[in-house]
């Protein structure tokens, strides 16, 4: 990956870990001996591959990376994988693309579960956090796939 693409992808990246929460969230993996979470600036080197770092999809081509899958969706085999930012959400329900199909579950005012249709493609369970800010997720999705990855996932309140 090179020029604009990397460019912008780097700003987002520095933007978010420049807030008070990702330095939350690193002081807490470095105290608790995350293995990337060295230094600073070798974490975040980390984390550009880890984010934006392109895999392949059901076998398929590469094309896929953690960023897109969670913050802002795709589509696969006919159904939604990912998706899991509410601002996209709202976004694309502003925009007529999402047609909600009810909840499931909701935890508080904190996070809910449902089911909707994204344009053509349905999301047959997915769900986010409400009303928490991008650089909170990442910085917490961050914690909880390299503190508490597998099925288990992560706890929080």
């Amino acid at each position: 990956m090179s020029g604009l693409r990397k460019t912008q992808i780097q700003l987002l990246l520095d933007t978010w870990t420049n807030t008070k929460v990702f330095r939350l969230a690193f002081d807490y993996m470095h105290a608790k001996g995350e293995k990337h979470a060295t230094t600073f600036e070798a974490f975040k080197k980390f984390l550009f591959n880890f984010w934006f770092g392109t895999y392949s999809r059901c076998s398929g081509p590469v094309g896929s990376s953690g960023f897109e899958h969670v913050f802002t969706g795709e589509w696969k085999r006919g159904t939604v994988g990912g998706h899991h930012s509410w601002v996209t959400y709202y976004a694309a329900q502003k925009a007529g693309k999402i047609n909600y199909h009810g909840y499931f579950s909701t935890v508080s005012d904190l996070a809910g579960t449902f089911q909707y249709r994204w344009q053509s493609v349905f999301k047959k369970k997915g769900g986010f956090l409400f009303g928490t800010s991008p650089a909170f997720d990442f910085s917490l999705f961050t914690v909880c796939s390299l503190m508490y990855p597998g099925t288990a996932g992560c706890r929080y309140s």
